[in-house]
């Protein structure tokens, strides 16, 4: 079963909850570090050449590739942990919109998973949301630089909708794969914002130093 965590501020995804020891014996609580207070700050980024509000966001306790970015208002993110595999779901819904068609879904593919594997599971994907009835050969096209291969995406969505995106794998020790996807009347407003989430994207591993591309391994 999956287990899901929802953080105070989503409606359906979230991170892990931070817990905060108290002093003992009446004393006063000690301020927390600058860094802990600017971490937990709201912050402003720039979508569209607009100044929009953010909240930053860190992969939970237990996520295989840990990292962390920003989330511009109107996204919610909530995590799937389950087995070796881990998914993060940025949901977004902008003026209490309660669809949720329009997403950034990012999975982690289990450890051990071969190059010839997570394309197939890549292609898969792109297949899987196709329009149906559409027979025409499935091309990848080039997209983000730090993916290994990337399919366009055209499909009806939930409610009938046209939808478009993207599916693209990546790698980063291990192989994971990003879809973003939205129906077409709203993927002008959804693409930037659901970019600077990609673009603001920082590994753990490399110090929170950023790459060229944001989810490509810096130099």
């Amino acid at each position: 079963m999956t287990e899901r965590r929802e953080r105070p501020s989503a409606h359906r995804w979230g991170c892990a909850l931070l817990l905060l020891c108290t002093a003992c014996g009446g004393e006063a609580e000690p301020a927390p570090p600058a860094a802990a207070a600017e971490e937990a700050a709201a912050i402003a980024v720039t979508v569209a050449g607009d100044t929009v509000p953010a909240e930053p966001y860190r992969s939970p306790p237990g996520f295989p590739l840990a990292f962390h970015t920003v989330v511009p208002e109107g996204f919610t993110a909530n995590e799937e942990m389950e087995g070796p595999g881990a998914a993060i779901r940025f949901t977004w819904a902008p003026r209490g919109q309660q669809r949720d068609s329009s997403f950034v879904y990012v999975r982690v593919m289990d450890e051990g998973t071969t190059e010839g594997a997570a394309r197939e599971i890549v292609r898969t994907a792109a297949e899987r949301v196709r329009i149906p009835g559409n027979r025409t050969e499935l091309e990848p096209r080039g997209g983000h630089p730090w993916a290994v291969v990337e399919y366009p995406i055209r499909s009806v969505g939930t409610f009938g909708e046209p939808v478009k995106g993207w599916v693209a794998l990546g790698a980063r020790g291990r192989w994971f794969y990003v879809i973003a996807q939205s129906p077409v009347e709203a993927w002008p407003r959804f693409e930037p914002p659901a970019e600077v989430i990609l673009s603001r994207w920082r590994w753990a591993d490399a110090g929170g130093r950023p790459g060229p591309t944001g989810l490509e391994n810096p130099p």
